[in-house]
Formats: C-alpha cells, sequence, structure tokens
C-alpha cells in the first residue's frame, strides 16, 4: 500500500512509519494559547525616567505614584469578582495550591463559563523604585527584587478549557 510522506514538523517519524498508510490528511494547531502582557520597557531606568516625564510624575513623588497605581489594579481585580459574583480570596501562605483550590471551586459551584475566581497572593518580583545616588547626590530610577500583590484570575473557557496565569518569570 502507499505510504503518504507526512509533513515531519506535524507528524512524528515514528508514527508517520507505522500509520502513516492510514493518515489521509494532518491538521496541525496549537493546543493551548498563552497570552501575557508586560510593560518591560519599565524595567527599564531610562525607559521609566521617560515614563514619568511623559506623566509629569517627579521621582520624589514616585512612591506615591506608585501606591496609587496599585491601589487602583487591586481595585480592579476585587471588582471583577464582585461583578461576576465570584471568589476574591488573598492567599496567606505560600504551600496553598491555587490550582486544586481553583479546580475544587470550579467543580462545586459548576463553572463550565467565565470566571472561577481572583486569587491574590504576595510573591517575589522585579520592581522599579526611586532610591538615592550617594556619588551624584540625586534620586534615580532603580530595578530591585521585591515582594508584591499578584492578582490571579481564573477563567473556563468552553472552548479552551480552563485558562490560568501562567508562572511568573523573572530576569527577562
Amino acid at each position: 500500500m502507499h505510504t503518504l510522506a507526512l509533513p515531519e514538523r506535524h507528524v512524528p517519524a515514528v508514527f508517520s512509519h507505522k500509520f502513516g498508510s492510514l493518515i489521509k490528511s494532518v491538521l496541525g494547531g496549537y493546543d493551548r494559547l498563552r497570552f501575557r502582557g508586560t510593560l518591560r520597557a519599565l524595567f527599564s531606568p531610562k525607559w521609566m525616567r521617560g515614563y514619568l516625564g511623559a506623566a509629569k510624575i517627579l521621582l520624589k513623588d514616585f512612591a506615591r505614584h506608585a501606591q496609587q497605581v496599585s491601589q487602583q489594579i487591586g481595585d480592579h481585580a476585587r471588582q471583577d469578582a464582585v461583578d461576576e459574583k465570584r471568589p476574591d480570596r488573598y492567599l496567606r501562605s505560600a504551600s496553598f495550591s491555587k490550582e486544586d483550590w481553583i479546580e475544587q471551586t470550579a467543580q462545586h459551584d459548576h463553572i463550565r463559563k467565565g470566571l472561577i475566581a481572583v486569587l491574590g497572593a504576595v510573591e517575589p518580583c522585579l520592581v522599579m523604585t526611586v532610591r538615592p545616588n550617594h556619588q551624584t547626590q540625586r534620586l534615580e530610577p532603580v530595578c530591585e527584587q521585591r515582594k508584591c500583590l499578584h492578582f490571579y484570575h481564573y477563567y473556563e473557557d468552553p472552548v479552551f478549557g480552563r485558562c490560568s496565569p501562567p508562572a511568573p518569570v523573572f530576569g527577562e
């Protein structure tokens, strides 16, 4: 019987050699999608100065500005949960399994579509802050490691299934 030449990038050779004569066509695609947003440029002192300048924020006022923006993000995350009548939970322990709790919540509440919950957790992160430079006697933006409050939105999609945030990636 005739064996089809199948594109190697879509079908592994071992599978192709064994079952190639039975395959009529090959459909390639993705088994998951990952959407991730970042403001990577803001993790550079040069770009942070540009942002603060454009926003007309003095370096001495950076901490207050950052606190206000952080508060707005937190308020919005919590409001998402309220609007969807879903749980908003702050996690006090790193040993708490977000995925297990989300799975239990989705099953218990019979969530087939939409927001399952919003979880908040304090975790390590890379941040921009303003520090005095003792050599120049001026304030300057610097990047440093800290702990920050992260908000995780977990969704159930009827087509894509469980949509959860990726694990934080540091050093990018």
